[in-house]
């Protein structure tokens, strides 16, 4: 549903570089749309090779859109265009498939319908700083190209404090 509403009502950040995968909850719908297609493909034929790789995907997943779906409903609290320009604003239906609903669904396979993790602590952080630092970089990559970031919210609070957000999301 949210990858159709992005096509079938696009906007000025559909013909910018970097589509609208600018946006870490893009980047997050898209793992977790990976990880349930996995999930599904893997029940389907029964392949433990495709359950394994799913399940380790998973692990990038969750917590990425757990966090997507944390910073931002708390920062719709504390101002929505921080998150989202008012000429973008979404139907709530849509807002929640982009917003709550990968995280939901992810949640719920990870505690109830999954092994337990295998990851340590260590691994974990790691991992999770490498995404950010490589969003990081695909974030400055777009807006050398574009000229504006994908949030509000980078352009408001100045370079320290991006890195900051960067650092505490990590």
């Amino acid at each position: 549903y949210s990858f159709a509403y992005l096509l079938l009502y696009p906007n000025h950040i559909s013909g910018t570089y970097g589509w609208h995968f600018q946006y870490l909850t893009i980047i997050g719908l898209f793992l977790s749309f990976l990880t349930f297609l996995l999930g599904t493909l893997s029940d389907l034929t029964l392949s433990r090779q495709l359950f394994r790789i799913k399940n380790l995907l998973s692990i990038t997943a969750a917590p990425m859109s757990l966090l997507i779906t944390l910073l931002y409903f708390s920062l719709r609290l504390i101002d929505p265009e921080l998150v989202v320009p008012a000429e973008l604003e979404l139907p709530l239906p849509t807002d929640l498939s982009f917003h709550f609903n990968p995280t939901a669904f992810l949640l719920v396979d990870i505690l109830l319908l999954s092994p337990p993790w295998t990851i340590s602590a260590i691994p974990a952080m790691a991992l999770s700083s490498c995404i950010a630092l490589g969003y990081w970089f695909w974030v400055e990559a777009c807006y050398a190209k574009n000229g504006f970031y994908p949030y509000p919210l980078f352009d408001v609070v100045g370079f320290e404090a991006r890195v900051g957000l960067f650092v505490g999301s990590a």
